[in-house]
């Protein structure tokens, strides 16, 4: 295979990564009355196209006692690439427009910002000190308020002052529960099956397995379909296809006439059936 300059399979060439071309590559068929043929089209990559994608969680920071500050950001997410010499800004909608899997393909639709270009993220993220703050923040007096966001498998807390934490989980089809005492920021980790609850705010626990029960189900009658017609409709209803059966055995007495034998083979005689007849025993005529 010849590929460009400076270009190379996105998911490269080893056979362990081979299960994510079944993904990646769409396949187009262009069919003529000769032959046909497969157009398949692999992703490529350059090393400046190589980026790690960052979600930003801003959280409260301490400024004095029951003060905080909190950053205001315009962009949710963070992607900085593998040479660390560029990155791009993007929001929760512009994430929705790239293909997610084992490898997020996202459309070259952004600028690139050089890590000169100083932006509130950057600086959050590079630890970059300048004198002027590109960043907007709000302060909040007598925040209280706990916080608890899942990112993947790991919970994100964030505890104004001291709370005392019941975590559940299962073990063995067995609930098993503990205490913590939690303050400040942190992580939580593979507790996504667990509750977590500190009186005031708690979460869902995400259950994985097959259940195992016995059920008493009870018996189940299928009843006789009603009918489309009434009893005292069916004399209506056949009067009104006698008419219809005269009328098609005329038109089948003139064809007859002007037809020759061969020809009127190909035509069905018409009979008349009456609707009270039944001819469809298994419901399917």
């Amino acid at each position: 295979m010849c590929l460009p300059e400076n270009y190379e399979l996105i998911a490269g060439t080893k056979f362990d990564n081979i299960y994510l071309y079944y993904k990646l590559i769409k396949v187009t068929a262009v069919g003529t009355a000769h032959g046909i043929k497969l157009i398949l089209e692999f992703p490529l990559k350059t090393e400046s196209q190589r980026l790690t994608l960052f979600r930003i969680i801003a959280l409260p920071t301490r400024i004095l006692n029951d003060t905080f500050a909190l950053y205001q950001l315009e962009y949710d997410y963070f992607r900085l690439s593998h040479s660390q010499r560029d990155y791009i800004l993007m929001t929760a909608s512009d994430l929705q427009k790239c293909d997610a899997g084992s490898i997020t393909i996202c459309p070259t639709d952004r600028a690139l910002y050089e890590i000169r270009s100083i932006t509130c993220e950057s600086k959050l993220y590079f630890q970059t000190t300048t004198k002027d703050g590109p960043c907007m923040r709000s302060l909040m007096l007598h925040y209280q308020t706990p916080t608890l966001l899942r990112h993947g498998e790991v919970w994100i807390y964030h505890f104004p002052s001291q709370r005392q934490v019941t975590i559940r989980c299962p073990r063995d089809n067995v609930w098993v529960t503990g205490t913590r005492t939690l303050s400040g920021a942190g992580l939580i980790h593979n507790a996504t099956r667990c509750s977590v609850t500190s009186g005031e705010i708690y979460t869902l626990p995400e259950l994985h397995g097959v259940p195992h029960t016995n059920l008493n189900a009870p018996s189940v009658y299928a009843p006789d379909s009603s009918p489309i017609l009434s009893r005292h409709d069916l004399p209506c209803v056949e009067a009104a296809l006698t008419s219809k059966v005269n009328e098609l055995d005329q038109l089948k007495d003139r064809l007859k006439r002007h037809l020759s034998p061969s020809t009127w083979t190909l035509w069905c005689t018409f009979r008349r059936l009456p609707l009270s007849q039944k001819r469809c025993p298994a419901g399917i005529c």
